[in-house]
């Protein structure tokens, strides 16, 4: 057998010189409703689910928004420490687990923990003049709170119609308290299915094409952003008439994790870039001078210049969410027909009071 340090000095060797996925080819990776009507294949899941949850923070990095992976909501337990780096043990001697550090969640913790809970199970009519100033200052940290929060969101794993040069593509979308998001439109038109034929939606054979219908909506202040205003099924019809690109489909292992990975940049660790993050400070490449494109650390200015050494390969595939992205006609949900929507119209959205609503994050559209 091969020495295994031999054959990774070759295979170093050998991807010498590769760079990192550029933006159009990480952007390649994510399904993103835009078009009036865009159509959709769900594959087969790789473990138990068929749609998957995952959490992620919104951040405002350099006047844009990203999206930061979760460590205390997506990893695994892990085993508790003391300050000298001891696995703590219960009474027992079980290991303790917790749950993985993360700087933004324990941000938003600090200030959920500074309210007042003395009225927090008391209804608003029941509270004194006294009482109701309280309410005030609590509900002050709870949307700060909210600011550094994570919020839940589904990812289902398919083909995108339009691009299927593409390969497996990944649809991330916000689950909405009010029951009213893209999944409460999803999973009616999929049970449906289901119910009707006895058939598996991901079938290669027997499943659907989910034809997703979008429109221009606003925000209560005027920004324009892109809604999925309905879903819909269509005819059961084969994954790929292309026996060999239906395998490469069905047999394609990337996963969520792979493409909605933690946030990073050079030199630090991606638990130091959220612990940057809750500072206000996230580091961000900067390519607005084409002579100068570098990384920026706010603030932290030993940071930058260690990321910015010859030894780094100077690009970044960071990928933000921007509102501007919209060039189509302007159609106001009022305005589509019964033919357009299809069974389930829905003309809500869900705004989280303490976030800017100008984020596309907060309004369900770019999954990235």
């Amino acid at each position: 057998m091969l020495d295994p340090r031999l054959t990774k000095m070759f295979e170093d060797h050998k991807n010498q010189g590769k760079s990192k996925p550029n933006k159009e080819e990480i952007l390649a990776k994510y399904f993103i409703p835009r078009k009036d009507k865009e159509v959709f294949r769900i594959l087969p899941p790789i473990g138990d689910e068929y749609i998957e949850t995952a959490y992620f923070h919104t951040l405002k990095v350099n006047g844009k928004y990203i999206k930061a992976y979760c460590p205390r909501h997506n990893d695994q337990p892990e085993p508790k420490r003391d300050d000298a780096g001891n696995v703590v043990k219960d009474s027992q001697g079980r290991t303790v687990m917790v749950r993985p550090r993360c700087p933004l969640c324990e941000k938003a913790d600090f200030y959920l923990n500074q309210q007042d809970k003395s009225i927090l199970k008391k209804k608003k009519e029941e509270l004194t003049s006294a009482e109701l100033k309280i309410k005030e200052k609590n509900d002050a940290l709870y949307k700060e709170a909210m600011k550094w929060s994570a919020d839940k969101y589904y990812i289902v794993r398919g083909i995108d119609r339009g691009a299927t040069k593409d390969g497996v593509k990944f649809w991330r979308f916000k689950a909405n308290k009010k029951r009213q998001g893209v999944y409460d439109k999803l999973i009616p038109v999929l049970s449906d299915y289901v119910e009707q034929t006895g058939q598996n939606f991901t079938d290669p054979q027997k499943g659907i094409d989910i034809v997703i219908n979008v429109v221009d909506n606003h925000t209560p202040t005027g920004q324009k952003y892109r809604d999925v205003s309905s879903v819909m099924a269509r005819p059961a019809s084969v994954l790929c008439e292309d026996p060999v690109t239906a395998s490469a489909w069905l047999n394609d292992k990337t996963t969520w994790r792979d493409v909605f990975k933690p946030k990073s940049a050079p030199k630090i660790t991606t638990l130091q870039y959220l612990e940057l993050a809750a500072e206000g400070n996230a580091p961000y490449w900067d390519d607005s001078d084409p002579q100068n494109k570098r990384w920026v650390f706010p603030n932290h200015p030993e940071l930058e210049a260690a990321a910015n050494t010859r030894d780094e390969n100077f690009q970044s595939g960071e990928v933000y969410e921007d509102e501007s992205y919209s060039t189509q006609t302007y159609r106001s949900i009022e305005q589509i027909s019964a033919g357009d929507v299809g069974t389930f119209k829905d003309d809500a959205m869900d705004v989280i009071t303490g976030k800017a609503p100008t984020t596309i994050d907060d309004l369900d559209d770019l999954p990235f």
